[in-house]
């Protein structure tokens, strides 16, 4: 709240005061409420997409047949325990929504994700990857050996979300990703 309110005397610079921010902040839909013992707002209509969001990927589970069918092996012998229960989380999760987490630097894209790409290419699975900035779009074509999009050309592209229909889409990066652009992705998956 202080920084929103912090922010806001700053833009508006000499034309705004605190009353009337605050007068504002009750008037308009914002939510109050407290996280680890820090006030926090946000709007109705954000609780309700990040509803909307949570309700898209309790949609998905168990809702379809596992990815990898069991013939292909993990084949970066460099990969350590954790990382080989990742790739194997995602041939055989059956939810539509599979999330991998994990620290900075600790091999997420170049072994992780790039593992389980090539896994699935390995049987016959299409495949699309994804990353909210050009930079790590990059970085995934790099990893991946395949083309890999933003995600706002994505959600803005009919045209490839036609052709991309039937294949798995991967999304690096997607804590980076607002609630909004990540119901939108759910829906376009869904």
């Amino acid at each position: 709240e202080k920084k929103v309110m912090s922010d806001a005397l700053r833009f508006g610079a000499g034309d705004v005061r605190v009353g009337d921010l605050k007068a504002v902040a009750s008037l308009s839909g914002i939510v109050r409420g407290q996280v680890n013992g820090r006030d926090v707002l946000t709007t109705k209509d954000m609780l309700a997409k990040e509803q909307e969001m949570i309700g898209l990927a309790r949609r998905g589970k168990m809702a379809w047949r596992a990815l990898g069918h069991g013939n292909y092996e993990i084949s970066k012998d460099y990969l350590n325990d954790k990382q080989r229960a990742a790739i194997e989380h995602i041939w055989n999760s059956r939810d539509r929504v599979m999330v991998v987490q994990g620290d900075a630097g600790v091999g997420k894209t170049a072994g992780v994700l790039a593992e389980a790409v090539n896994g699935l290419h390995a049987q016959g699975i299409r495949t699309a990857s994804f990353a909210p900035a050009s930079g790590a779009v990059s970085e995934l074509e790099r990893e991946v050996n395949a083309p890999a999009y933003t995600l706002a050309r994505l959600l803005v592209d009919e045209s490839l979300q036609r052709e991309l229909r039937g294949a798995v889409l991967v999304v690096d990066e997607a804590g980076q990703i607002g609630v909004r652009d990540m119901c939108a992705l759910l829906h376009i998956a869904e």
